[in-house]
């Protein structure tokens, strides 16, 4: 009887997710042409945006939901959308504005594909991640339903995913010019990425959070005379109206604050079944979330990394955080952990078969196209608990990610004790 080497077992292991990724990125070019053309949500409000600016439009009225709307559906029958995005948006819009709605999708849909392509590349080269472990990754990507609902709604949001990566790049090099201003250009436009500031901070990593800022406010200024002040002036009430919209309580929310207002809050039309309505609950239980998702991984970022594998899993765990305690993340937010997630494929190597069943079973509940999105009379107890699979995906990841930074930053904290003990005695 044949025994079959580890090589040889990886070299078929190879074989066969190089098959499984052709397939599947046969399956995505065939669909690609009627993602690119299709009415949807997403590109349209950036579409528009620009072609408002392009036509000398009052852009101030464009946190108007009413107003906007009908914007968007003279520029699209029948499709609708507000607008909820900082002002500098506008400028990514701008140069789609002299096309018509089909070509510009399509030139869209060619820029996002490129950014995801190289984003996908550059964690498997930088991770140096082995034959199966990176094709395991792309297979992954191109099978995880959050990567289709950005190509099906036009999203920004590989854009955004091109951007963190450079960002991380930044990070674990020691190239602050690098992460700084990756980390500035998102927070201009679409306010991603935030989450990882405090962590230069406590990093004291001063470079960075000088270029982060430095490039942010380039960014709003190079933006205000095209513009104007008016929607400077007007953005900042809108944001903060429509996180407190009580809609951000239904389950197309896969967020931290979606799930506690489900369960705790009501209202006749978004959330006529609640478990129970408890005030005190849906105000304090987000704060506490915001401080145990937040403050855990910071407070083992107070030791700066002293390797790679460290500075990954903080990086890992930060952005995981941020597509939590966002109150606005939808499915196609969630291909920002493709990151987080290639993090923990490079780092779990060796680990026990439970971390390995923990990744996995974090990967199916965030690719995996499940009906998750209930209408509000349907959404009651017990099937809110199950109403969450991206949000509770996101949770077993920054819990992985933290489990691992715990365990590497006790023996260097007992390292230190242990020098500090010696120093005394001698």
């Amino acid at each position: 009887m044949r025994v079959l080497t580890g090589s040889r077992v990886q070299h078929r292991l190879t074989l066969v997710l190089a098959g499984v990724v052709a397939l599947l990125a046969l399956r995505l070019a065939l669909y690609l042409p009627t993602a690119a053309t299709r009415p949807s949500h997403g590109f349209i409000a950036v579409y528009v945006l620009g072609r408002l600016l392009y036509q000398g439009q009052d852009l101030s009225q464009s946190y108007d939901d009413a107003w906007f709307a009908a914007q968007v559906a003279r520029a699209l029958p029948g499709v609708t959308d507000v607008n909820i995005n900082p002002p500098p948006l506008v400028l990514v819009g701008l140069p789609f504005a002299a096309f018509d709605y089909a070509s510009a999708r399509t030139l869209w849909t060619v820029l996002s594909l490129l950014c995801l392509g190289w984003a996908v590349y550059t964690m498997w080269r930088q991770l140096d991640l082995d034959s199966v472990s990176g094709l395991g990754l792309v297979a992954y990507g191109l099978a995880s339903q959050p990567v289709w609902a950005n190509f099906q709604q036009g999203q920004i949001y590989f854009f955004l995913l091109a951007l963190l990566v450079l960002a991380w790049q930044g990070y674990r090099t020691g190239r602050p010019r690098r992460l700084g201003v990756s980390l500035g250009v998102m927070a201009g436009f679409k306010l991603a990425g935030l989450f990882l500031w405090p962590l230069l901070l406590v990093q004291r990593r001063w470079g960075a959070l000088v270029w982060s800022g430095v490039t942010a406010l380039v960014v709003g200024l190079v933006a205000l005379p095209v513009v104007g002040w008016e929607m400077w002036r007007v953005y900042p009430a809108a944001l903060v109206r429509f996180s407190a919209y009580p809609s951000l309580a239904v389950t197309a929310y896969q967020t931290q604050l979606s799930l506690i207002w489900h369960l705790f809050t009501f209202d006749t039309r978004w959330n006529p079944t609640p478990l129970t309505v408890a005030p005190l609950l849906a105000a304090w239980l987000p704060r506490l979330s915001f401080i145990s998702l937040l403050g855990v991984p910071l407070f083992l970022a107070w030791q700066p990394p002293d390797e790679p594998a460290r500075a990954d899993l903080l990086f890992a765990a930060l952005v995981t955080a941020n597509v939590i305690l966002s109150p606005l993340s939808l499915d196609y937010h969630y291909p920002l952990l493709l990151l987080p997630t290639a993090i923990l494929i490079a780092h779990l190597r060796g680990r026990s078969a439970w971390a390995w069943f923990l990744l996995g079973l974090a990967m199916a509940l965030i690719g995996a196209d499940l009906p998750y999105r209930l209408p509000p009379d349907q959404s009651a107890f017990p099937h809110a608990w199950l109403a969450y699979p991206k949000l509770y995906g996101a949770w077993l990841i920054w819990g992985l990610a933290v489990w691992e930074l715990s365990r590497r930053h006790l023996p260097l904290a007992s390292d230190a004790v242990r020098a500090t003990t010696d120093d005394v005695l001698s």
